[in-house]
């Protein structure tokens, strides 16, 4: 599980802190402050992955997405199946 975001404040100024560590700020608003955690937060898990069905680089919303949007979007219009990129082009796993 990941740490979650705060907002702490020093007199006037505010800052967006993780693990201690400040991550954005000082800000005087606190309605700035907490945009940017929200935001921080909703993008905490996005990386670059390859899509499972391309093998095209994209980037992630998190675990759960796996595939780039041209592909899910294609796949979901024309058949409602999908179809996965050659062996060659995915990670292989020894046995």
């Amino acid at each position: 599980m990941r740490a979650g975001f705060e907002i702490k404040q020093s007199g006037r100024n505010l800052r967006v802190m993780r693990n201690g560590v400040c991550v954005y700020g000082p800000v005087t608003h606190r309605a700035d402050a907490e945009n940017m955690r929200d935001k921080l937060e909703r993008t905490d898990g996005h990386k670059r992955r390859k899509c499972m069905t391309c093998a095209d680089p994209f980037m992630s919303e998190g675990a759960h997405n796996r595939m780039c949007n041209p592909c899910r979007t294609r796949t979901s219009a024309d058949t409602g199946s999908y179809s996965f990129a050659p062996r060659a082009s995915r990670r292989s796993i020894s046995r």
